[in-house]
Order: structure tokens, then sequence, then C-alpha cells
């Protein structure tokens, strides 16, 4: 991931989930500013700190998931999403 700590993560769902994802566990504040670049227009907003996972696909042609988590472990990093 080239995201950086309180950067918006761009990940292509199969649905709309109704958060985004924020790279890090950050404040509020931090929330605030990342949101803003996206044009977040949502008014106030929930954040819930959670640990994400790039799993590359199963084969050669299945694209990666992008998975969350509620507890840390090896390979995960942390993340904030923000609804």
């Amino acid at each position: 991931m080239d995201e950086k700590h309180g950067e918006i993560i761009q990940v292509d769902w199969y649905n709309d989930p109704d958060f985004e994802v924020i790279m890090g566990h950050v404040s509020h504040e931090e929330a605030e500013e990342a949101l803003a670049t996206i044009g977040w227009d949502m008014g106030g907003f929930e954040l819930v700190f959670k640990w994400a996972r790039d799993v590359k696909g199963k084969t050669k042609k299945s694209d990666p998931e992008f998975k969350l988590y509620d507890q840390p472990r090896k390979g995960r990093f942390p993340v904030t999403l923000a609804s």
C-alpha cells in the first residue's frame, strides 16, 4: 500500500459501503482532514478502529481482496472506518 497514515485508502468494493477507510488509527481531526480531500458531504461521522489486510486472489486471474478484522495479527495494519 502506498497510503500514509491519515490518508484515504481507495478500495474497489464489490458493494458500495457507507464508510471510508483511512490508513492508521486516526483522531477525529485527522479523519476530518482526510475526508475533506474526497469532498465528504455526509455531515458528522463516527470512527471505528479496525485492522486490515490485502489478500491476494486465489488464482492469478482473480482480484485481490481487502479484508477487515477486529484484532491485530501478523500481516494486518491499522485502519479507521469513518461512517
